[in-house]
């Protein structure tokens, strides 16, 4: 979960993706549904220490998502959201989220959007994050291209 919002933009990703649509696959929990996340994931027996949002060892299966969505509204559904190459995915400030993506992938995080990208009612202005989107596609894409020198492709 991001207290202050991120951007991701794949940039590469090898042939074969998870699936036939995605390169990878991100499910995100709104705010509301989190008691239900946490209450579901202590009752699926898992060794959390601490909050199991934050330890990371949490996997969201199927059958995982249908206990959640027992315990929460159905207005708190996950957004289930494919990515690839080329694709920008922004995770809201206070969604717990998480990322399943092809072993072969290359991506550029921009985390902790800045203060002055956010309005007073929390917000982000769409010129402001295109402009953060296009600066960390070129650092990615400058990466990218060195990497690919270095590795001699």
């Amino acid at each position: 979960m991001d207290e202050a919002g991120a951007i991701n933009t794949m940039v590469w990703a090898g042939p074969k993706y998870l699936s036939d649509s995605a390169a990878a696959v991100w499910i995100f929990w709104p705010p509301a549904s989190i008691d239900a996340l946490r209450s579901a994931a202590r009752e699926d027996g898992g060794d959390y220490h601490g909050d199991p949002i934050f330890t990371q060892t949490l996997s969201i299966t199927e059958q995982f998502i249908q206990s959640v969505m027992k315990k929460a509204d159905s207005k708190d559904a996950p957004i289930i959201l494919h990515q690839n190459p080329g694709d920008t995915v922004v995770v809201p400030a206070g969604f717990a989220h998480q990322l399943a993506a092809e072993l072969r992938s290359l991506s550029r995080d921009v985390n902790h959007l800045r203060q002055e990208l956010r309005r007073a009612e929390g917000a982000v202005t769409i010129a402001a994050v295109k402009r953060e989107v296009s600066s960390a596609f070129l650092r990615a894409s400058e990466l990218v291209s060195q990497t690919g020198r270095q590795l001699g492709v």
